[in-house]
């Protein structure tokens, strides 16, 4: 009898660290480091992970991740996971460093290019609009230049922001409170823009499939991998027929057609009877996750929380995402979206503390949800699979196939010898049994 218990026990001892393996298997590693793997001495923030998950973007108040780093900014740095180099972005095509401070960085796919957000007038000859700006660097070739402008050269008249960059860097949108970038752009709103480095061209996205401006503000904007679908968050009431629920919805623009949809409805096509923000689309522009506070998206949603969907533009179909491996709803609210590539991994940031087993910290965590198999996994925790303490993380960013994931976090026990007392940039990577 206790021989036959103790086979009993082992067994359930063997499972039980077979699913901790699956659950927590990979590493922590982090990133908001020098090229010698010291930390920053500052926050760092905001990451951006290429498609391969080699090279991460983010802005850092740090001082020491380069050599000659005197502006006392924020600046935008990348960091090259594979040679460990760190090098900043946010400079001119001389190298001299902004005058301002600088972030939000996207990165393209390959991580040659950085699109980012600056309040300095010295990145480019001739900035002398008074206005922050969204600037592309270019780390092959050192040149930096201004994307919030006109089809011919001219600056915003306004402050620009909220960057995002195609796969292979052609195209880059943002957000502007300008109404000089393209003509007859008088509805005094914040619109979405979109601008081709290739051609010079910059097109005006945050209008209905009539070619009618946005009647209220527009922002958030993410873009399909070929740049042709936008998607953003907006306040308008007149970018589709019968948008009357008052709430801040999600949209997609094709560009190639000049057809605008909304993104945030139920899979019979009913409008969300709450807000919804910060889109994220997959490389086809096939699926979109946002977040939304909206209780009828799908049914039996009863948390009273903000929570993670996924439309599917090609069925209709709208599922929520911020669930547990059991199915049931996250208890805290969930935001922040990523998709991989092919829309099958989502991260996302959620205070839930019941989405996975053991998740006592009462911090925000990252999460991982699995579209394909139903799993979710917990990403902000070392390389152990031990949860992050001193503090919660931040902005989940997922790489094109969802085995890497970049996030913010206070936390000082997630990599041996965190003692900056700051906020850091971390991959996690995720075991190969997920």
């Amino acid at each position: 009898m206790r021989k036959g218990f103790l086979l009993v026990f082992a067994g359930f001892l063997a499972a039980a660290f077979m699913a901790a393996s699956v659950s927590y298997a990979g590493t922590t590693e982090i990133v908001s480091v020098d090229s010698n793997g010291k930390p920053g001495n500052s926050g760092s923030n905001e990451p951006s992970i290429s498609s391969d998950g080699r090279f991460v973007a983010f802005h850092s108040f740090a001082d020491n991740l380069v050599p000659d780093d005197t502006n006392g900014m924020a600046d935008v740095f990348i960091h090259d996971r594979q040679t460990g180099k760190t090098e900043i972005i946010s400079k001119d095509s001389s190298g001299k460093l902004g005058n301002n401070h600088s972030d939000d960085p996207a990165i393209s796919a390959d991580g040659r290019f950085a699109a980012f957000h600056s309040g300095a007038d010295n990145l480019v000859p001739g900035d002398t609009n008074g206005m922050a700006d969204v600037f592309v660097h270019d780390k092959q070739t050192g040149a930096t230049e201004i994307i919030s402008k006109d089809s011919s050269g001219k600056l915003g008249n306004n402050h620009s922001d909220d960057p995002a960059i195609s796969a292979d860097g052609r195209f880059a949108a943002f957000r502007s409170g300008a109404s000089n970038l393209v003509p007859g752009d008088k509805n005094g709103m914040t619109d979405i823009f979109v601008h081709d480095r290739q051609t010079g061209k910059t097109k005006l996205i945050s209008k209905n499939s009539a070619g009618e401006l946005g009647n209220n503000d527009s922002s958030e904007p993410a873009i399909s991998a070929n740049g042709r679908y936008v998607v953003f968050r907006s306040f308008a009431s007149n970018l589709v027929k019968d948008d009357t629920n008052n709430k801040s919805d999600v949209f997609v623009h094709d560009i190639q057609t000049g057809k605008t949809k909304l993104i945030s409805k139920d899979s019979a096509g009913i409008l969300g009877n709450n807000d919804s923000s910060e889109p994220a689309i997959s490389a086809d522009g096939r699926y979109v996750a946002f977040r939304s506070w909206a209780s009828n998206l799908v049914p039996g949603d009863t948390n009273g929380k903000s929570n993670i969907f996924v439309h599917d533009r090609k069925t209709g179909e709208t599922k929520i995402i911020s669930k547990g491996s059991d199915g049931k709803q996250a208890k805290g609210p969930s935001s922040l979206p990523s998709i991989s590539a092919d829309g099958r991994f989502v991260a996302f940031l959620s205070g839930a503390g019941n989405l996975v087993q053991g998740d006592t910290n009462g911090m925000d965590d990252a999460f991982v949800h699995d579209r394909q198999t139903g799993k979710t996994e917990i990403i902000s925790v070392d390389s152990a699979g031990n949860q992050g303490k001193g503090g919660g993380c931040f902005i989940p960013v997922i790489n094109a196939d969802g085995r890497f994931v970049a996030f913010e976090s206070e936390a000082d026990n997630l990599v041996p010898g965190d003692t900056n007392g700051t906020t850091d940039v971390f991959v996690r990577v995720r075991g190969a049994s997920q």
